[in-house]
């Protein structure tokens, strides 16, 4: 019944826009401004009725439902000047006119441009048109000349850090573009996210994709591009300056695990050591340390891998007996020459025995009904992350 009540109401407020709108689309127009009907985009003189281009065009036409632009008579039909009443929420159940400036028209123009420049057409143009009427109503057309590609010559890299050189040049051949292949910068940042993958699963645990940069020189004869691939080093704060050093890898120091992890508590005062793992915990570890190590793919003494920390924290999450996990990794103050990691594993579990009821509504053969059932959980009852579930379930039908 509530759900036929809000369907009658809509239908009510868009009859309601209608009835008192159709023919004021730009009741809130000002005189000197034009409501934007249609965007439409060539691209070397053919026609585009749709494509990604049009994503980068700063202004859309008013949304339609049933080719109407019932968004904005909705907007109309309210009272948007209001600040609350009846008025004020209608308006906002709508959109604001789309409003034609040529601040963003000539933005809109450049994106289509730096669109094709990043597909390797450097000397790719964009314009656009305005045609208005004496309604303030109008309509623009982009027009995009993309001119000739530009090709890749000769791949090259630059770095001051043995260790990541030493991974690029045995992987060069793995790369995600070659000579001959037309510039692509979609290609060129696909490829930092391989490279920064990489190098976290070889022990760069702190490398992000941004110490990547790629350097094109395009003054050659020809379409043609040289690049070269570059890594910054990593800044490092020195009291009132920055220093920047070669990236290096890290190893595991410890593994601490930390029970019923609270970021405004110490961690707990009881330490115990299993199979080279620390846990800490305040009176009783509520769960056989098995548990976690088992879950856990790092160990102390490994080299850092991100993908068996992620791996690490999927088979706690799954094991459903903790409703918090988090992974630290804080490196080890003073150790310049052996770069090593503390590893801190966040457990906060869930309430172990809970009493839940749960309602549903029921429709078999036409006959309408409730339903409902009672249950009992202990989560982790045996301290090796067993579930017990036991639930009472029943349902009511009215003949």
């Amino acid at each position: 019944m509530h759900l036929k009540k809000l369907f009658r109401l809509v239908l009510l407020i868009f009859g309601v826009a209608v009835t008192l709108s159709s023919c004021k689309v730009t009741k809130y127009v000002e005189a000197d401004e034009h409501l934007l009907l249609k965007n439409e985009v060539q691209v070397d003189s053919v026609r585009l009725r749709s494509g990604k281009e049009y994503s980068y065009l700063r202004i859309k036409p008013n949304r339609r439902l049933l080719g109407a632009p019932l968004y904005l008579l909705l907007y109309n039909a309210g009272n948007p000047e209001a600040e609350k009443g009846f008025g004020h929420w209608v308006s906002g159940l709508g959109e604001a006119p789309a409003v034609i400036d040529s601040t963003n028209l000539r933005k809109s123009a450049e994106q289509l441009s730096r669109y094709y420049f990043n597909q390797g057409y450097f000397e790719a143009e964009a314009d656009y048109r305005v045609e208005c009427n004496d309604r303030k109503r109008a309509k623009v057309y982009y027009s995009v000349t993309k001119n000739e590609p530009y090709f890749i010559r000769n791949i090259d890299y630059q770095m001051n850090a043995p260790e990541l050189e030493e991974i690029v040049v045995a992987q060069m051949d793995q790369l995600g573009f070659e000579s001959g292949d037309q510039y692509n910068a979609k290609v060129l940042d696909k490829e930092r996210g391989r490279l920064t993958e990489l190098f976290r699963e070889r022990g760069f645990y702190d490398f992000s994709k941004e110490f990547i940069y790629f350097e094109i020189d395009s003054a050659l004869p020809g379409n043609l591009v040289d690049i070269t691939m570059g890594i910054e080093n990593k800044p490092v704060q020195e009291g009132d300056s920055i220093r920047y050093d070669p990236h290096t890898r890290f190893s595991l120091r410890n593994v601490n695990i930390v029970y019923r992890y609270r970021p405004d508590q110490e961690f707990g005062d009881t330490v115990s050591e299993y199979l080279g793992y620390r846990f800490y915990f305040n009176d009783e570890l509520g769960f056989k340390p098995r548990l976690a190590t088992d879950a856990l793919l790092i160990e102390p003494g490994d080299r850092y891998r991100q993908s068996r920390v992620s791996r690490s924290y999927r088979h706690l999450i799954n094991l459903k007996v903790f409703a918090g996990v988090n992974m630290d990794f804080v490196p080890v103050e003073g150790d310049s020459a052996n770069h090593f990691l503390d590893a801190y594993v966040l457990l906060s579990p869930f309430k172990k025995q809970s009493l839940g009821l749960e309602l549903e509504g029921t429709h078999t053969s036409g006959n309408f009904g409730a339903g409902g059932s009672v249950f009992y959980r202990n989560r982790n009852i045996f301290r090796g992350g067993q579930i017990l579930e036991v639930r009472v379930t029943g349902a009511l039908e009215a003949q």
